[in-house]
Order: C-alpha cells, then structure tokens, then sequence
C-alpha cells in the first residue's frame, strides 16, 4: 500500500512538472492548456480501459500511467505548433485550425502507433510472474497513448481554433529571441560537426561499445532490491535440537532485534 501511495504521489509530481514546463517553453497560458487538457482525459480513459481489462491498481499499471505523463502531451503539442505556424503566416484561428490538422494527421497517427509499437511488444510475454506484470504495464501504456493520438486529431484542433490567437506577450517574444539564439549556436555547432564526422562517428562507436560493456556488469532484478522493506532471519539448529532448545534460541534472537529503534514489527 505504501509502494502504490508513493506512485500516486509521483503521477501527482509528473503532471505538475509537465504543466510547468509546457507553461515555461509555449509562454502563453491559453497554448498551455491545449497538451495539458489531454493529461485527465487519456488517464481516466485509460483507467476505465483497466477496468473493463479486468486489472487492478498497482504499481506495474501506476508506472504506466506515470510514463504516459509525458507522453500524451506530444501528439497534442505537435498539433499546437503547426497551428501557431499557420497563425504567423495570416490564417484565422479556424482556419488555420483546419489546415494544420489536415496536414499532420498521417504523421500523428504514426507517431501514436510507433509509440504502442515499442511498449505492445510486451504483451506477448509468457504469462508467468514477470509477463502477467508487463502484460497490464503495456496494455495501459498503450490505451493511454491511443487515446493521446485520438484527442491530439479531435479536441486539440478544435481548442486551438477556439481559443488561440497571434498576440505575442512580451514573455513569448523574449522566448523568440531565446530561440533564435539557440537556433542560430546550432547551426554553428552542426556545421562544425559536419566538418568533424569521421570523429564525431568514432565517438559514436566507442560510446555504443562502452554502453554495451557496463550494462553486462550492471545487475537485473524486476524489482529494485532497496525498496524491500521486510528481512527474513532463518535460523539452523542442530538436527537433535528439541522445540524448547529451538524457542530458546529465538527468544535471544528476538530480544536483541527488539532492541533496534529501526525495526517497526517483527513475527
């Protein structure tokens, strides 16, 4: 119960972390709503795809919803760019509504499925301790993620036709400028690379080599052995020890544990 509180909590850091930073790149309140409506909307549809799958809350489909967080967002925002792009050369909110879900339809859509792609994988599993866990993990990543890809063709073009319009604020024209340094050290920075491949490609190599060493040394568990709060004590006595010699023992046993401020309960 403590492990599922502690999720809760982590979905609840997710989305206000989302939001954040959404706000702090998009500059504009009213843009910002656009992906972030599509938070509650693709978690209660996939909570009720859950339901109707027959699985229960826990941690492995709480860890799903927590990745599909930041995942759900991205169909909406590409939508929400490619609006604010018809916007700046002269289309009326509808419109420019219209044309930019006409042209990044096919590419949502692929996207979305590319996504369900990487994660359906999993469900094909044998169905014992770890499949019947990843089997739940990736059936609610991927409704939440189709879900994302159906809201990002239906409700965001209608929001972005609705509610936005070309009015810079001073903060969004600050972003701009922001940008356009950015935009202009990449340039540089690429054409450097460019000129630099055969290093660049090198490093690359060396890198892919390095990862594939320390992941050989790294070791595998499903479950992280530090979030394990309960230790087992078994205890050995001879083959002729009777009951009372036995409870002896495990009575010094349990005097001394109890003695450590550390330890909530034992039996």
């Amino acid at each position: 119960m403590q492990a599922i509180h502690e999720v809760l909590l982590t979905v609840l850091e997710a989305i206000l972390l989302v939001v954040l930073i959404t706000f702090l790149f998009l500059g504009n309140l009213r843009a910002t709503l656009v992906p972030i409506v599509t938070i509650p909307v693709c978690l209660v549809a996939a909570l009720t795809i859950l339901y109707a799958l027959g699985f229960t809350v826990n941690v492995m489909t709480l860890l799903a919803l927590v990745l599909a967080v930041g995942l759900v967002v991205d169909d909406a925002i590409v939508v929400l760019e490619n609006h604010h792009r018809h916007l700046e050369l002269g289309a009326a909110p509808l419109l420019a509504a219209r044309k930019s879900s006409q042209e990044i339809s096919f590419a949502v859509v692929a996207m979305t499925i590319s996504l369900v792609a990487v994660y359906v994988p999993t469900v094909f599993l044998p169905k014992d301790t770890q499949g019947v866990y990843f089997f739940q993990f990736a059936m609610t990543l991927a409704s939440a993620v189709l879900i994302s890809g159906f809201i990002a063709l239906t409700l965001s073009p209608m929001m972005c036709g609705r509610m936005l319009s070309l009015r810079p604020s001073r903060y969004e024209r600050y972003l701009d400028s922001g940008f356009s340094a950015l935009k202009r050290g990449y340039h540089r920075l690429l054409s450097w690379v460019l000129q630099k491949r055969y290093w660049v490609l090198a490093l690359f190599i060396l890198a892919l080599l390095a990862g594939g060493y320390i992941y050989r040394g790294i070791p595998h568990a499903l479950l992280p052995t530090s979030n394990i709060d309960m230790v087992v004590m078994p205890i050995m006595a001879p083959d002729t020890a009777s009951v009372a010699y036995t409870e002896k023992l495990n009575q010094k046993l349990i005097d001394k544990i109890s003695r450590n401020q550390n330890i909530a309960s034992m039996f």
